[in-house]
Order: structure tokens, then C-alpha cells, then sequence
């Protein structure tokens, strides 16, 4: 994976911009939404979604582990995710929360990645990156209506972030929304996906085992 310092990386401003933010919104309400036990967040990223939920779900005495191969960030696991198997199997997984990380790998890593967190996760909550050019956006707020979202986008072919081996609908890769549906659906049922309105660059697949649940 990328190596790159942690202070860089994850400074205020840069990395936990507005936009991310809203993406950690996202990221937190997929998993209150659902019912289990046992987490492990892959990414530990800046801390701030494993400090939120260790909050919101601690009444609840939900298990939280955190999964990360950089050992700056004091992960509860300190490992590569195409391990995860092996480093997992003494732990009981019910909800494995995944956001904006596999990109970091090649893409040919990804399958067998998604095939091992189908057999030790009953739910998947995953989000990648979908690269275009967004020409034009706007939202619309009426009374006793949810606020909803207007993009106009053309496809962008160009990788803009360079710790990124991969994007959907990037140059050179030509992976699809179809091609990863297709890899997600061998082993999972899809509960629902859906871009992120106010970041549309992140792609929220959540997902159900098809493996029965012991």
C-alpha cells in the first residue's frame, strides 16, 4: 500500500475537509442503522469515526476494533486488509465498515479481498471512489419535502489523487459500477447504493452476507 506520514496525510484542513466530513456522516448513520455486536473499521484514517461510534455505540456494549497496517495510527489490528481473514479469526465479525480504502491497492487484490470479508462478516458497509467531471449541482429544500440533489457530470477519465491505484470510471483501469457490482454480488446481497449527494465521488455500497449467519 501507499506509505505516506500520518501528520501529511491526515492533517485538519487537508484531510478531514468539509466534504469528508459529510462523507463520516454517511459513514456513521449506515452503521447505527444496523443491528449487531461486534465492528471492525478498516481504516483508521484521522480516529474520528471509531471515536464517534465507540461513543454513540458504547450503551450498547458494542465490540469496536480497528483495522489499519500503519502502525502510527495505533490500530487494534495492525495488518494488511488482503489478511484480513487470517487476522480476524480469532475475532466474531458481525459489521465490517470499509470507506474509501481499497483504491489504495491494486485493483486486482479486490475480489479476493471482498470474498474474504463475505465469510467473516454478516454486513459490508463499503465505499469507493467513482471519478467525473461534475459540471453542475444543486439542491432544493421544500416544505415537508427531504432536501434533494441535482448533478450534471460527463465521465472524468484522470486518477486526481495520487495515492489512488484505482477509481471507478478512472483512465487506464476501466472498472465500471457494473464490474464491482458484479465481483460484490458473488458473495453479498445488495441492500441498497447510492452516491453520496453533497460528495458524489463517494460510492456507498451496503451489503448483507449471503453466507448463512451462525
Amino acid at each position: 500500500m501507499i506509505d505516506y506520514k500520518k501528520e501529511e496525510a491526515y492533517k485538519f484542513g487537508f484531510y478531514a475537509h468539509k466534504k469528508r466530513w459529510i462523507s463520516y456522516w454517511y459513514q456513521i448513520n449506515e452503521v447505527l442503522s444496523l443491528e449487531f455486536s461486534n465492528l471492525l473499521i478498516i481504516g483508521s484514517g484521522d480516529n474520528i469515526v471509531p471515536l464517534v461510534l465507540r461513543e454513540l455505540l458504547s450503551p450498547k456494549k458494542v465490540n469496536i476494533y480497528t483495522y489499519d497496517y500503519d502502525a502510527q495510527l495505533q490500530p487494534d489490528i495492525l495488518a494488511d486488509v488482503r489478511e484480513i481473514k487470517e487476522k480476524t479469526k480469532a475475532l466474531k465479525i458481525d459489521c465490517i465498515l470499509c470507506c474509501q480504502v481499497l483504491e489504495h491497492l491494486d485493483f486486482e487484490y479486490f475480489e479476493q479481498i471482498i470474498m474474504d470479508m463475505a465469510e467473516i462478516t454478516h454486513y459490508l458497509i463499503l465505499s469507493l471512489p467513482h471519478r467525473k467531471r461534475v459540471i453542475g449541482k444543486c439542491s432544493f429544500k421544500l416544505p415537508k419535502i427531504n432536501e434533494f440533489f441535482l448533478e450534471l457530470a460527463l465521465p472524468q477519465r484522470i486518477i486526481q489523487t495520487r495515492h489512488h491505484r484505482w477509481e471507478i470510471g478512472s483512465c487506464g483501469a476501466h472498472i465500471k459500477q457494473s464490474t464491482i457490482l458484479q465481483i460484490l454480488q458473488k458473495k453479498f446481497i445488495l441492500l441498497k447504493k447510492y452516491h453520496v449527494p453533497e460528495i458524489s465521488f463517494h460510492l456507498f455500497f451496503i451489503l448483507q452476507s449471503k453466507k448463512e449467519r451462525i
